[in-house]
C-alpha cells in the first residue's frame, strides 16, 4: 500500500505475505487474492492489478496490466535462443565458468516470467562477447557470437532498453508511479517512432512492430481520468507530456473539476516547496521538451492555474 502522508513523505506498506496451501492455480490464486482484499476493506477501491506473466497469474488477472505486457511478445527468440544456449553451456562447465571468474564476468541467465532477465542476459554477454567466445573455445562449442549476431543483438538491445526503463518508472515500490503512466507510454511511443525512423538493419520492423503494439494495448490508459489527473498532479510531468493545446485545455479543465470535488472552490491550504534532491531525468521522457518540474504540488484549486504555468484569463501557455 502505497501512500503520501500530512508531511508529502511517500509511505510503502505490504499489506499481507501469507503461507500459500495447495496448487498454485489460477482459482486459488484469486482466492487468496479476494481475502487479502477483503480483510482490509478495499474491495471497491483497486484500480489495477499488475502481475508478472507466469501462465497460473495471466489466467487470474487476464483482464490487468501485466508486468510483461510491455514487451513479451517482441523479443527476437531465434538470437536470443542462442545467446540462452551459450549462456546455459558456459554456467553447466566448470571450465568455462572459471575463466570467466578469473576475468570477474559473470553472465546472467534469463527467468521465464521476467521478460526484463533477457535483456540483462543479453547485455551481460554482449559486454563480454570476446571473453565469452574465448570461454566458448574452451569447451569446443560452436554456437559463438559471429558479427553479425553481435550487430544484431546490440540492435535489439536498443530496441529493448525503453522498455526497461519504462518498467523501472512503474514498478518501484517506493516511489509514485500511476503518475508516470501516460508520460512512459507516450515516451515509448516516440522511441519506438525515433527507432522506426532511423538507420536500424535488423529491427527497424520490429520497432514499427513495437510502436503499433504499444499504441494499440496501452493508449486506453492514456485517455484514463485517473492516470491523467495523476500525471497532471506529479510536479515532474504536469502537462508538459501533452503536445496539442486543445487537449492540453481539456486536462485542465478535468483537473479542475477534480480538485473541485474534491478540496472545494474556497480551500486555500497551500504547500508548495522546492525539491531539495530532484531526480535525474529518464532519457525516456526526453521528448518533453520542458523538463521534468521541480516543485511540489499546490493543492488549492485557485492555485491550480499557476501550479501547471497557465494565465487564468486566456489560458496561454508558457
Amino acid at each position: 500500500m502505497h501512500f503520501v502522508d500530512a508531511e508529502w513523505k511517500l509511505r510503502s506498506f505490504v499489506l499481507a505475505v501469507d503461507s500459500f496451501l495447495g496448487r498454485h492455480t489460477a482459482e486459488n490464486i484469486v482466492e487468496a487474492y479476494d481475502n487479502v482484499i477483503e480483510k482490509f476493506r478495499l474491495t471497491t477501491k483497486v484500480k489495477k492489478v499488475v502481475s508478472d506473466n507466469a501462465s497460473s497469474m495471466i489466467k487470474a488477472f487476464q483482464d490487468c496490466l501485466q508486468h510483461s505486457e510491455f514487451a513479451k511478445s517482441y523479443v527476437g527468440k531465434g538470437k536470443l535462443g542462442k545467446v540462452a544456449k551459450i549462456v546455459n553451456s558456459v554456467r553447466k562447465s566448470v571450465n568455462a565458468t572459471s575463466y570467466l571468474q578469473r576475468k570477474k564476468i559473470t553472465l546472467r541467465a534469463q527467468n521465464v516470467t521476467r521478460w526484463n532477465s533477457q535483456l540483462v542476459m543479453l547485455q551481460s554477454v554482449l559486454k563480454h562477447h570476446e571473453e565469452v567466445n574465448a570461454a566458448l573455445t574452451l569447451i569446443q562449442s560452436r554456437g559463438k557470437i559471429t558479427n553479425q549476431d553481435y550487430l544484431a543483438l546490440s540492435e535489439l538491445m536498443s530496441v529493448l532498453l525503453p522498455f526497461k526503463e519504462a518498467m523501472q518508472q512503474v514498478e518501484g515500490e517506493n516511489i509514485v508511479t500511476s503518475s508516470c503512466i501516460c508520460p512512459v507510454v507516450l515516451g515509448l511511443l516516440k522511441a519506438m517512432e525515433l527507432l522506426k525512423n532511423s538507420n536500424l538493419h535488423y529491427c527497424q520492423k520490429l520497432a514499427a512492430n513495437l510502436k503499433d503494439s504499444v499504441s494499440k494495448r496501452f493508449l486506453p490508459y492514456i485517455n484514463s481520468p485517473e492516470n491523467r489527473i495523476a500525471s497532471l498532479l506529479d510536479p515532474r510531468f504536469k502537462n508538459s507530456w501533452i503536445k496539442d493545446d486543445v487537449e492540453k485545455e481539456e486536462a485542465i479543465r478535468l483537473l479542475k473539476t477534480h480538485v473541485a470535488s474534491r478540496l472545494g472552490k474556497d480551500d486555500e491550504e497551500s504547500c508548495s516547496t522546492e525539491d531539495e534532491n530532484p531526480a535525474k531525468k529518464p532519457k525516456l521522457f526526453n521528448f518533453m521538451a520542458e523538463g521534468l518540474k521541480k516543485k511540489r504540488p499546490r493543492n488549492s484549486i485557485s492555485e491550480v492555474d499557476s501550479y501547471l504555468g497557465v494565465e487564468t484569463r486566456n489560458h496561454a501557455f508558457r
